[in-house]
């Protein structure tokens, strides 16, 4: 089985997502290709995260949660979406780095799904504006602390992604710029559901609708039609 981890990482609009995931529901499962509703996971994969920190999984583990997760469903691939995978939002900036246990996490669900495939989904967004955003509901003891110990000026996404390569090189890692999210929402969708480029899905264009007009999205459609 294929087990899709959306990690939100706080940078995508990850009930957007869910919700344009959510739209093709009934076309992905004729493909082997469930869809859990969050509300069914989202709490279980946050308990298992804290489990997983202190216990090995056990043989059992992993098809407890799926069967909890499934509820009796057939499929040959997963996806699930959940922002804390990788760290709560309080620790999303901590010893100087963003999500510096991502690593170890992403390497702990591996152990955990070890015969699955695997696949993680995560977007980057520029710092200067994610931190704020992020920080702003961070308790003020926490976030001085997180500032007091990072040299902003060498903050890197990049960090973040090594260190998932060096912990779970197996494991592959999807990435997108959340800047560009709006004109290559489709093809995370499509990339998420493991479809053929071009493949029709519905959706596709859910995030750009949220930053143009209507009358802009008219335009746009039109344009598409016009000239596809």
């Amino acid at each position: 089985m294929q087990v899709v981890f959306h990690t939100g990482s706080h940078c995508t609009s990850e009930d957007l997502l869910m919700k344009s995931l959510l739209q093709n529901k009934d076309a992905f499962a004729k493909l082997g290709i469930a869809l859990p509703g969050p509300g069914r996971y989202r709490e279980l994969l946050k308990q298992t995260c804290r489990a997983l920190d202190y216990n090995k999984p056990s043989d059992d583990a992993r098809d407890v949660l799926l069967d909890a997760i499934l509820d009796e469903e057939v499929a040959d691939r997963v996806l699930l979406s959940s922002a804390p995978i990788l760290a709560s939002r309080n620790y999303t900036l901590s010893e100087g780095q963003l999500y510096p246990n991502a690593g170890l996490r992403i390497s702990q669900l591996q152990q955990l799904f070890k015969y699955d495939q695997l696949e993680v989904f995560m977007a980057i967004r520029n710092p200067a504006t994610f931190l704020p955003e992020v920080m702003a509901k961070v308790p003020p003891e926490l976030k001085a602390q997180a500032l007091a110990e990072t040299d902003l000026t060498e903050l890197k996404w990049s960090d973040t992604i090594t260190q998932i390569r060096h912990h779970a090189p197996d494991v592959p890692v999807t990435v997108w710029c959340y800047e560009d999210a709006p004109l290559i929402w489709a093809e995370i969708i499509r990339e998420m559901a493991g479809l053929n480029p071009g493949e029709k899905i519905k959706g596709g264009f859910a995030l750009l609708s949220e930053i143009m007009t209507k009358e802009g999205m008219k335009r746009f459609r039109t344009y598409l039609h016009e000239k596809p």
